[in-house]
This record gives structure tokens, sequence and C-alpha cells, in this order.
């Protein structure tokens, strides 16, 4: 099976058990990722940015991570480095169990210039 063929069949189960659970974040930020592995951005931002609002503490950097990468896969790097940079200044950001989360951030922050 493909890697698009695999983004395929995740999506198809992920809108499965959201119909059954149509809030449930994790379901939402498994598909945000999808979207983006998809290479459907449009689609992605959309859910990124209502996600964002719904996830918190560790999730919330996590949307952020993947919001951006459609961000630049839609070649909206404006945004992405507004994005970034905005939860690059937040405190937690520092915060031991964020070291990955920050590492990613920072390197798509220079993607983004």
């Amino acid at each position: 099976m493909t890697r698009v063929q695999q983004f395929e069949e995740a999506d198809k189960l992920l809108l499965a058990m959201l119909k059954k659970n149509p809030n449930d974040p994790e379901l939402l930020r498994r598909r945000l990722r999808v979207l983006v592995g998809q290479k459907k951005y449009k689609e992605a931002i959309q859910l990124g940015n209502k996600l964002i609002d719904r996830s918190y503490g560790r999730n919330e950097f996590y949307v952020v991570e993947v919001l951006a990468k459609a961000y630049l896969g839609a070649d909206q790097k404006v945004e992405a480095k507004k994005l970034v940079e905005r939860y690059l200044s937040r405190n937690e950001i520092g915060f031991a169990n964020m070291r990955e989360s920050k590492k990613a951030l920072e390197e798509l922050k220079q993607k983004a210039i």
C-alpha cells in the first residue's frame, strides 16, 4: 500500500469514526495530520484553525505544528511564520516536555522565511 493509499484509508476510517463522535478532539487532530499528508491544505487550514481553540497544552502545540505545515504547503509562508512565532514566544515552549515541539517550530519558522 502506498503512502497516498494509507492516507486515503486513514481518512475514510476517521470520517466514519467522526460520524459517531463529531467533536472528538483526538480524532480531529488525527484527521488534520491526514489532510496535510493528502496535501489538502485548504481543508487542513480550516480544521487546524478550529482545533487550536479546542486544544490545550501539548495538544495545542501539536495542532500548531501541523497547521504550520499546511500553511507552508499552501504557500502561505507569512501566515505560517506568524503562527509559529506566536507559539515560540509562549512561556510553555520552555518546559522540558516541549523540547521536541520547540525544535519542530523553529525548523518550520526557518522554512517560512
